[in-house]
């Protein structure tokens, strides 16, 4: 338990950092535990798809495109699931590069390519945050949008190319482009720190992978004709899908209301703001401000792709607890909860209110090394 108590510039009571993450990661242990003992003997949950549904579109993606499937198309793609007893509403939207990694799982019976792909994310993601947490690191798996580990969650891997690349690694954000959105902030400050080289081999990662999984896939031109077509109706869907509850944008917030693209460009522009101030921060500094303007920039997010807005605020209420006014604790608890917040509709305010706690830690640290 010595990591607990690890001499910062403020100590956290342990009790509300032990019932910090409790809170948030018990709940979905538990239900993760409910949902494994309901499986059936097909590894099929009770929702009707294979265990992991994230992941599981992974492993289908890739074999069914290994044997020369279209992906792209939905109704063929549902199709060919059934065959695997999902029956749940599923689709493939992910760049054709993904399939590249789905392709070398789908060799792998499914219960195997989940535990590969969990465990192997957990390591990743693990490794990636080591230098970064004051703290033990393992702890970054309990985070709210982590402890759905069981579910496949793309949030892991990620997660540690968002670190990796943080850290100077063009590799690392050459194969975050398998979920582009995510790393379009990470692609900013790439350039407003002048990485050209970490940017050039991005870029050249990139167009390797894009040109390789076209001369295996052939799928490049459904993707930007049916792939991405699926994505926009995502958000332009008239019913209230359930999918909505676990967006934490503002333009999901305000959807119906005709404001949702003023409050989307008015909280973007604000979080933009704010992160502009962190420009002289070092590429290190910046990783977790940026981690939580990505998803105040947004208008497409998910509340399980969080884990680093969960970490870099945990980061802040370990190390700084002490020189935090308890507004700026509060706001700090609330945000590092935020993926478990989402269906609240709350949270692009609960960010930007975390995003300026950011802001003002980083200058105060700052002001105490010109001090010293």
């Amino acid at each position: 338990m010595s990591e607990f108590v690890r001499v910062g510039p403020g100590r956290i009571p342990r009790i509300v950092w032990i019932l910090l993450f409790g809170i948030n990661a018990l709940p979905w242990l538990l239900f993760s535990y409910a949902d494994i003992l309901a499986l059936d003997g097909h590894f099929v949950s009770r929702a009707g798809m294979l265990w992991g549904r994230d992941f599981s579109n992974q492993w289908f993606g890739g074999k069914l495109a290994l044997d020369g499937l279209n992906v792209y198309d939905n109704a063929a793609y549902r199709e060919a699931i059934r065959g695997f007893g999902a029956t749940a509403f599923q689709n493939y939207s992910y760049p054709p590069h993904t399939l590249l990694l789905g392709a070398m799982l789908a060799f792998l019976p499914y219960p195997i390519a989940l535990f590969v792909w969990a465990a192997g994310g957990s390591i990743l993601l693990y490794r990636a945050s080591k230098p970064f947490v004051p703290f033990s690191p393992w702890l970054v798996l309990l985070v709210p949008s982590l402890a759905r580990i069981p579910y496949g969650q793309f949030g892991l891997v990620t997660s540690a190319l968002f670190l990796f690349a943080m850290r100077g690694s063009g590799v690392a954000a050459g194969f975050l482009t398998m979920k582009p959105h995510l790393g379009i902030l990470l692609a900013a400050a790439m350039a407003v720190k002048k990485r050209f080289r970490q940017i050039f081999i991005a870029l050249a990662v990139t167009v390797l992978l894009l040109l390789v999984s076209e001369w295996i896939f052939g799928l490049g031109s459904a993707f930007l004709h049916e792939g991405l077509k699926t994505q926009a109706l995502v958000l332009r869907t008239g019913f209230d899908a359930a999918y909505f509850n676990v967006m934490p944008s503002a333009y999901v917030a305000l959807r119906h209301t005709g404001l949702e693209w003023l409050a989307q460009a008015a909280v973007a522009i604000a979080a933009l703001l704010i992160l502009w101030q962190f420009r002289a921060a070092s590429l290190s500094d910046l990783a977790f401000p940026v981690a939580t303007a990505t998803f105040l920039v947004l208008p497409y997010s998910f509340g399980y792709d969080m884990a680093l807005v969960s970490i870099g605020f945990a980061i802040i209420l370990y190390a700084h607890w002490a020189e935090l006014d308890w507004a700026e604790r509060i706001v700090a608890m609330l945000a590092f909860s935020a993926p478990n917040l989402v269906a609240t509709h709350c949270v692009p305010l609960v960010l930007l209110a975390g995003l300026w706690v950011q802001l003002r830690v980083w200058r105060r640290d700052l002001a105490g090394q010109s001090a010293g």
